[in-house]
């Protein structure tokens, strides 16, 4: 069987992967997994919870994807160092994993 046919049945359940590189600096990737076309949110957020970026909000087909962060904020400026928080929503379920940007 070739990778191309298994694929599809390989991606069960919505999953969110480990940024990379992580430390990070100055980009990290931010890769997850959806098993059905669904609109999708990607957000970092400081340890605090506030709203640093949101780098995704769009409809997109089944099957892996990913986002680039450049550690910026809202306002294109970049951050400081420190830990971030990423969220990938998708049909209403949340999934999050911790991030670290090292200058």
């Amino acid at each position: 069987m070739k990778l191309r046919e298994a694929l599809p049945q390989a991606i069960k359940a919505f999953q969110l992967l480990q940024n990379y590189p992580n430390p990070f600096n100055p980009a990290t990737t931010i890769a997850y997994q959806i098993p059905h076309a669904a609109k999708v949110n990607v957000s970092v957020f400081d340890i605090s919870g506030k709203l640093i970026k949101e780098l995704l909000n769009e409809t997109q087909t089944e099957g892996q994807h990913q986002v680039t962060w450049d550690g910026t904020n809202l306002d294109n400026t970049h951050v400081a160092s420190g830990i971030y928080i990423y969220t990938v929503k998708s049909n209403g379920v949340m999934l999050s994993k911790q991030m670290i940007l090292l200058k």
